[in-house]
């Protein structure tokens, strides 16, 4: 596999049917009908097989027959050494007939993994999910129907499609870590919880690697998180790994868990990590916004007004930046494959960054890489088969070339949304910082002191706390093993009730 109405019946989701002859097909009819393909694929002739099926799919009469012979061609195309041309032609099969299809739909998978693209396949089974498969197969339909339904926004029909799955066949860890992700986004988190719980436990089962399980993990911080239980949501985003590309997302999202939980040193201590020498190019003004506020919180004044100035000096330029910026989705796509690669671009790094090492974008090079090749060596084909490969993969190179496009420009677009809508509220951010500092100096003057806690205290608390651990003061100095290891004890510089929001 490529990474709720569910009173909804199967016959809601499919396709509707191909449109039909004056009466339906009889099995004699259809064995008729194929028989040129089946004498001249008999003898060895696969440019008059094709012929014989490209006659089919070019007979507006014979629309019933449409799917099966488009079907036939992609076990044409993969014979022929075309990968990407079958998998195109296979995703037309299964759209217009896929019980009759349904033998190959394994097949079908297995090679679009070869071509590193399973789009053509997962809009077909988007629309009719009634294909009869089982076991891992059944598994692969539920996920990528699934997938498809979400890039819809179609959240109900996915968590129907999830339904399918087959919890005792390989795979069904795809399933289940999908279902959690879509029931999260329904705000149904105990359910969300209990299905990543089975994805991590299926995985394991298993035997899947690493970055599943990360992807695991942090997935299950997050609805952990939705439910309120911040906690385990902590305790879930500490198990994504150093090594996973997540590993930086899961310590903000922790830092959250934190700040939700009241514990704004933790908050801190996660987000120092992004304020380290080795992510500086990175973009992560949430991060830098909720470390202001949490200083605002423990009524750090001087320290929260110079973070809200440094976001300004930092983000405003780069706001800018993303003014003027417009251009295609093929565009975008060259710029973020010049990128990843090192090579000159024009869109700003900390725009790309998110894309490198993105196993999506990954996956789409391969693929255009496999068209390009394929496309290269077209014409070895006769001329008709020659001619309908070339628009099977043409279409899917320009296709997946505008999506993945589209994500860069949807991240330039995020991002200017974003750093408008914080650059235009920091000021009201500020304003609440005097307001509070205000109030601090108010109870002063009314209680005759300003309640700064126990500081010598904390301190050594916190070597109590932390047994079986070695702990010493930042120096100044930054080092890579350190990262996610960093612990803040700081004391808030006004009341604990002031500290906490409270009035």
């Amino acid at each position: 596999m490529t990474s709720a109405l569910l009173a909804l019946t199967l016959g809601a989701l499919a396709a509707p049917p191909a449109a039909p002859a004056t009466h339906p097909m009889t099995d004699e009819e259809r064995a008729s009908l194929f028989g040129g393909w089946a004498t001249a694929l008999a003898s060895g002739d696969r440019d008059a097989a094709a012929a014989a099926l490209l006659a089919i799919v070019r007979d507006p009469t014979k629309a019933e027959a449409h799917g099966e012979a488009w079907g036939r061609l992609a076990d044409l195309y993969m014979q022929l050494g075309y990968e990407m041309a079958a998998v195109g032609a296979w995703g037309k099969a299964f759209a217009l007939d896929g019980p009759r299809n349904a033998a190959s739909l394994a097949t079908a998978f297995e090679l679009a993994a070869t071509v590193h693209d399973d789009r053509p396949i997962a809009e077909a089974v988007g629309k009719n999910v009634g294909i009869p498969v089982e076991g891992e197969t059944r598994n692969d339909l539920a996920y990528t129907a699934a997938r498809t339904q979400l890039d819809r926004g179609e959240v109900g029909l996915a968590v129907a499609v999830l339904a399918l799955g087959d919890p005792g066949a390989p795979g069904y860890e795809d399933v289940a870590m999908m279902k959690g992700i879509v029931l999260a986004q329904q705000s149904r988190y105990d359910e969300a919880v209990e299905a990543l719980q089975i994805a991590q436990a299926t995985g394991v089962q298993n035997s899947r690697d690493q970055a599943f399980a990360d992807l695991a993990a942090l997935n299950l911080g997050r609805a952990y998180y939705g439910a309120g239980s911040y906690g385990l949501a902590i305790t879930s985003y500490a198990a994504v790994s150093r090594d996973s590309p997540h590993w930086l997302d899961a310590q903000f999202e922790r830092a959250w868990s934190h700040f939700r939980g009241n514990d704004i040193n933790g908050a801190l201590a996660m987000l120092f990590n992004h304020d380290t020498p080795f992510f500086t190019e990175d973009y992560h003004p949430e991060a830098d916004l909720l470390r202001a506020y949490s200083l605002f919180m423990m009524c750090k004044f001087t320290d929260a007004t110079a973070e809200i100035n440094a976001f300004q000096e930092r983000y405003e330029p780069m706001n800018a930046q993303l003014a003027g910026i417009s251009m295609t989705p093929q565009e975008a796509y060259a710029e973020v494959v010049a990128f990843v690669n090192e090579q000159p671009h024009q869109l700003p790094d900390w725009i790309l960054h998110p894309f490198e090492g993105d196993p999506r974008l990954a996956e789409a090079q391969l693929a255009v890489a496999h068209a390009d090749k394929e496309l290269a060596r077209v014409d070895a084909l006769s001329p008709e088969l020659a001619e309908v490969a070339r628009k099977l993969v043409e279409n899917e190179r320009a296709e997946i070339t505008r999506i993945e496009g589209e994500r860069v420009l949807d991240r330039v677009a995020d991002a200017r949304e974003e750093l408008s809508s914080m650059l235009a509220g920091i000021e009201i951010t500020r304003l609440d910082l005097l307001n509070l500092e205000a109030q601090m100096y108010q109870r002063a003057s009314a209680t005759g002191h300003l309640d700064y806690g126990d500081r010598v205290g904390q301190l050594k608390e916190l070597r109590k706390r932390k047994t079986g651990f070695h702990v010493w003061p930042f120096q100044g100095e930054y080092w890579a093993d350190e990262l996610g290891w960093f612990v803040f004890d700081a004391r808030p510089d006004c009341p604990e009730s002031m500290a906490r929001g409270e009035e």
